[in-house]
């Protein structure tokens, strides 16, 4: 049982964990999630989780080569500034730092300003629908972005939109939810990026660069 957010992000970090493992053990790693997998475990006090990623590391260096390997190697002796380079943190009074560089944009601002309605007649196709739901679910308007995701018919977005409920409800402490939202992801089968996103925004980061808008 968790008693706790430490708990849950420490237990969420065992489960991902195991899903690199049960990835390797198919023949399937990934170099990047690896880095950043292990960049977590340290955040989180987890160094004792870093020899099993290195185990993973070096099988995958036997299996593809010392030259596929990216430089720079797992990092897991890195300065941990280092590790997070590229990665923001994201405080709970805070909005995505992609939603504060894009607020120009006439269907954003709309939305910033509640005006949904208006927003919806600026969006040009499904990625810009896609846009207007991410933003209403950091706004935390998730019923309201649940009816924006159904006006969506040629993307993805109701999968990859999950990711950004289940962050946001946690950041709002709704761990009812937050369970019920990951046991649906689980259902679709999460992928080694989605357990290391997923990661990030328990931590108190953004997930992604761009986040919460597609990063494709």
């Amino acid at each position: 049982m968790v008693n706790s957010s430490t708990d849950f992000e420490s237990k969420f970090l065992d489960e991902a964990i195991y899903a690199f493992e049960i990835a390797a053990s198919n023949n399937y790693f990934n170099w990047y999630c690896m880095q950043h997998i292990v960049t977590l475990s340290r955040l989180l006090d987890r160094e004792d989780l870093t020899p099993r990623v290195a185990r993973l590391w070096d099988d995958a260096v036997k299996r593809f080569g010392k030259s596929e390997e990216p430089k720079g190697g797992l990092g897991a002796t890195d300065p941990i500034e280092k590790s997070l380079r590229f990665v923001k943190q994201y405080p709970k009074d805070s909005l995505p730092y992609h939603v504060k560089l894009i607020r120009n944009e006439p269907h954003i601002t709309l939305c910033l300003d509640a005006q949904y309605d208006e927003a919806l007649k600026h969006a040009a196709n499904d990625l810009a629908l896609e846009d207007i739901a991410a933003t209403q679910i950091v706004l935390g308007d998730f019923v309201t972005a649940q009816e924006t995701l159904k006006r969506i018919t040629t993307r993805n977005s109701v999968k990859d939109m999950l990711i950004v409920f289940i962050i946001e409800k946690f950041r709002r402490n709704e761990m009812k939810d937050v369970f019920s939202l990951l046991d649906e992801l689980r259902a679709r089968q999460i992928d080694l990026w989605e357990y290391v996103h997923l990661a990030f925004g328990f931590a108190g980061y953004e997930p992604w660069g761009g986040y919460p808008y597609a990063d494709y």
